[in-house]
């Protein structure tokens, strides 16, 4: 598994989804509004080994 490929399953509101993606966004492209494209996006940047 890449990167690039993370399967994800998520039933859930992040609520503070907004404030992350505007902090994540100087690195990742987000192409939907999705809080479960936040989530991942702030697994990789912060939960997994760089």
């Amino acid at each position: 598994m890449t990167r690039d490929h993370l399967p994800t399953v998520y039933n859930g509101e992040t609520h503070n989804a907004p404030k992350l993606r505007g902090m994540l966004s100087r690195r990742f492209l987000f192409t939907t509004r999705t809080d479960t494209v936040v989530v991942l996006r702030a697994w990789q940047q912060w939960a997994l080994p760089h």
